[in-house]
């Protein structure tokens, strides 16, 4: 019979080892990114989130206030503003 053909037998301890091993291998792979995501989104520290987004506005406000005083100080910036271009006109 065929299937008692130790060449065919040897083929199938083959493909299933290799299949066992790719599938082992995966799965120890996936375990230990879980593993890394896990501690990589769930820090030790208390109130990180809180501190990270209260930073970032702290950021953020003292930016737009830059940006308007530097906006305020260039006299370009104050000829160009309004409704039309007043060089245009002259």
């Amino acid at each position: 019979m065929f299937f008692i053909d130790p060449t065919f037998l040897k083929l199938v301890v083959i493909v299933a080892g290799i299949a066992v091993a790719v599938f082992g291998l995966t799965f120890l792979t996936l375990r230990r990114r879980a593993e890394i995501l896990d501690e990589y989104f769930t820090p030790d520290e208390e109130d990180i989130e809180e501190d990270f987004f209260r930073r970032r506005a702290q950021r953020q406000n003292i930016a737009q206030a830059q940006a308007l005083q530097e906006n305020l100080e260039s006299p370009e910036a104050a000829a160009t503003e309004g409704w039309g271009n007043n060089e245009a006109e002259s």
